[in-house]
């Protein structure tokens, strides 16, 4: 997820004349060494509705080499008196161009795959299947024609991964979540040979807890069959997670989801209203999903097909493995433009009328992904979409998939920059290394909003990172501090309020990873990184599993750093 509050991007329309002096500030990227300020980004003027233009003056400033082959989250307390207002960020951003596309990305041979490895770059593949064996779901729902009601069905065969037996499965029905207020019924529970299975369904209608007919013992599978509903809500308050709002469709979660298992047990809190619901281990998904022919869907994977459903109804095929989680978006009306970075194809959805915005979306997730892919380690999936939805200022994260805050479109497009990406970032921070956002939500949104000072220092400029580390992290804290907003960044979510929550999870936390890359350096701090997504890929971790490999590997006593900006 991202807030807002953040420093506007030179690309806005009252930006105003723009210029560039010569600057020795140098960016290595693939092997070459580029001058961001001085190689091919000296326009003079740069306005927001000139993209096409903004693109070709661009196209090889930040192009890397191929690879071979918020969630509901409060603004920071707002110290308007106090925080520092990014002026005059400086450069072109750097991209290949783009162009329109329409349709579903079908091809490059993925319908001869497995479906479970057709979302993923070749390079992928590997490490995935070095996973072992993950829970696999395969879900058939249609929406009604006045999209109302999700109906379907989900079997998923669990493996028991553990050393001892179990007697249950848990599973989330994030529905009836507060943070997505809809309603979710279970109408049979069923698995294969034995018929109903007893189960039930805790005070809040977040967990159903299946008992199965005999322990799962460790090493064996079992499927489970579960038929459910869902009336899904239609909103106007500017800020949907789930539901219709503005003719877009947002369901993420919207099966019943296996919960995560630890040694712990099944893991079945719910966090508070502004952290992230979804706690998912990664799977296996493929799904079948129809709905009215006049609704562009976007998902998390990869669309294999759409066919006619007849009577004004498509039925689209989507796989995708290993996903933390399965998202549909849907939409009337959307545009869309595509690129290819990292490796994957880049897809960015907005509604007819924002092609500029869209456009800026598209080249912004384009370089954030290039960078970070060189930074943190390649990005493992085929594709990346981006799509704007009613989040107001805000964003969330997803598997492959990033929803932006369609007020970031238009009227606050100046900050668009910084929350694409920030949830691109996420595609490392949530979708391959997984945490806790419960306990420990620090992990992922503290690297997520530092990965946004690798972006500006990337594509703007030493200078333009500084102000960002000004503006959006130590003046809120400084002002958190001074005002008695303060405490432990590794409190659990539910020990913070919402004033607290985006100061320490998110500015303070950054702070950590500031104060981390100045002490180590910034090689080894990538390296670091980079060594962290490779041992927990597609895992879940916490933070002795971040804080002893950094002790490893950048060879340095962090504990001080953790006393001062942790605890």
């Amino acid at each position: 997820m991202a807030v807002s509050s953040v420093p506007p991007s030179p690309f806005t329309r009252d930006a105003g004349p723009i210029r560039r002096r010569p600057t020795d500030r140098r960016a290595t990227h693939g092997g070459d060494t580029l001058s961001l300020y001085q190689q091919r980004c000296r326009a003079t003027n740069a306005d927001y509705d000139s993209w096409h233009a903004l693109g070709q003056m661009g196209r090889r400033c930040y192009n890397r080499p191929k690879l071979p082959g918020m969630m509901t989250a409060h603004p920071f307390v707002s110290p308007a008196p106090f925080i520092t207002r990014v002026l005059c960020l400086v450069c072109g951003l750097c991209l290949a161009g783009c162009h329109l596309w329409s349709g579903q990305p079908q091809g490059d041979g993925i319908e001869a795959l497995p479906a479970g490895r057709a979302a993923l770059q070749t390079w992928a593949v590997s490490p995935f299947e070095a996973l072992g064996p993950l829970p696999a779901y395969v879900i058939q729902a249609a929406l009604s024609d006045g999209g109302e009601v999700l109906a379907g069905r989900v079997s998923v065969t669990v493996p028991n991964t553990d050393s001892t037996a179990w007697p249950d499965l848990v599973f989330r029905l994030y529905p009836n979540t507060p943070h997505y207020a809809a309603r979710m019924e279970v109408s049979s529970v069923a698995s294969e040979g034995q018929g109903a299975l007893p189960h039930a369904l805790s005070a809040d209608g977040t967990v159903l807890r299946v008992t199965l007919p005999r322990p799962l013992a460790p090493g064996a599978r079992e499927t489970v069959t579960l038929e459910f509903s869902v009336q899904v809500p239609t909103r106007t308050e500017g800020y949907t997670l789930f539901g219709w709002e503005d003719d877009v469709l947002s369901l993420p979660g919207f099966y019943p989801t296996l919960a995560v298992r630890s040694d712990a047990g099944w893991a079945t809190a719910t966090p508070p209203v502004f952290a992230d619901p979804l706690f998912n281990p990664v799977a296996e998904y493929r799904l079948t999903f129809t709905a009215p022919s006049d609704l562009t869907i976007v998902a998390s994977g990869v669309t294999l097909g759409i066919e006619d459903a007849g009577e004004g109804r498509r039925t689209w095929h989507i796989v995708g493995a290993p996903l933390r989680d399965l998202t549909l978006l849907a939409g009337r009306g959307w545009q869309s433009v595509s690129d290819t970075a990292a490796g994957a194809r880049v897809i960015s959805y907005f509604p007819e009328g924002d092609s500029p915005a869209g456009e800026a979306a598209l080249l912004h997730a384009a370089a954030a992904l290039r960078l970070f892919s060189d930074r943190y380690g390649p990005y493992p999936y085929r594709e990346f979409k981006v799509v704007a939805a009613p989040l107001g200022r805000r964003g969330m994260e997803y598997t492959g998939l990033a929803v932006i805050g369609a007020a970031l479109y238009d009227p606050h497009r100046d900050e668009l920059p910084f929350l694409v990406a920030h949830e691109t970032a996420h595609q490392w921070w949530y979708a391959q290394v997984g945490n806790d956002p419960l306990a420990h939500p620090w992990l992922d949104e503290g690297l997520a909003e530092y990965a946004a000072f690798d972006y500006y220092q990337g594509i703007y400029g030493r200078a333009a990172a500084e102000a960002l580390l000004t503006g959006r992290w130590q003046t809120p804290v400084r002002f958190g501090d001074e005002h008695g907003i303060a405490g432990a960044v590794t409190r659990a979510a539910d020990q913070m309020d919402d004033r607290s929550y985006p100061l320490l999870a998110y500015a303070k936390a950054a702070l950590f990873f500031n104060a981390l890359r100045e002490q180590v350096g910034d090689e080894r701090y990538h390296a670091t990184l980079q060594a962290y997504v490779r041992a927990y890929r597609w895992q879940i971790v916490t933070p002795q599993h971040l804080l002893g490999l950094v002790q490893s590997v950048a060879e340095t006593d962090v504990r001080p750093l953790v006393t001062k900006w942790l605890q």
